[in-house]
């Protein structure tokens, strides 16, 4: 049996974003997942692993600083443990969800290893999600280049719309596949 390494940059238990992976793994039948999160708080969740704390958000200061850093690709003590913990598991597919770190993480494994990556995007972080911060509206730029290197480097990737599969092909030339969870409730799907 095939193993996929899922990894979120949030817990399993908070968040659409929880809700739409949970929803989509008793499909894969000839695939074990195992799921491991990020999180500034060990949550013990049975059939789960956490990775450590967030590498974004916090504090104001701290998180400016981490967050420059990890976008313009410059990797943290505390990022590079994680990637350590990750490249620990054994797996025949890592499965991020490309979410803040997330996108990070993807990069980087994509870019250094043999072992095949899969992101899963459930919003655009540079301008969807940072471009419309007050707080991360300068960093859009410099993640729109980590979330381009990351989503080409992969070996697949899904979105949640047509629209969304339509803009990553016609700004950055990445195909992907439209991968909705409604989508598993359909007869025809």
């Amino acid at each position: 049996m095939k193993k996929a390494l899922l990894i979120t940059p949030f817990p399993p238990n908070q968040g659409g974003g929880a809700v739409n992976v949970k929803s989509a793994i008793p499909y894969f039948k000839d695939v074990e997942v195992e799921w491991v999160y990020l999180n500034n708080k060990d949550l013990k969740l049975d059939g789960y692993t956490h990775l450590g704390n967030f590498l974004i958000g916090g504090s104001l200061g701290k998180d400016l600083t981490n967050s420059l850093l990890l976008w313009l690709g410059i990797k943290t003590k505390a990022f590079q443990q994680i990637l350590d913990k990750i490249r620990a598991i054994k797996t025949d597919i890592y499965w991020v969800v490309g979410y803040n770190e997330g996108i990070l993480i993807a990069r980087e494994l994509a870019l250094t290893t043999n072992i095949p990556v899969h992101i899963s995007l459930h919003d655009d972080i540079p301008y969807g999600v940072l471009g419309r911060s007050n707080r991360y509206r300068w960093l859009a730029g410099i993640a729109q280049q980590r979330n381009t290197e990351a989503l080409r480097a992969a070996r697949s990737v899904d979105v949640t719309s047509d629209a969304m599969r339509d803009y990553y092909q016609r700004t950055i030339g990445v195909d992907s596949v439209v991968f909705h969870p409604c989508l598993l409730y359909t007869s025809d799907a």
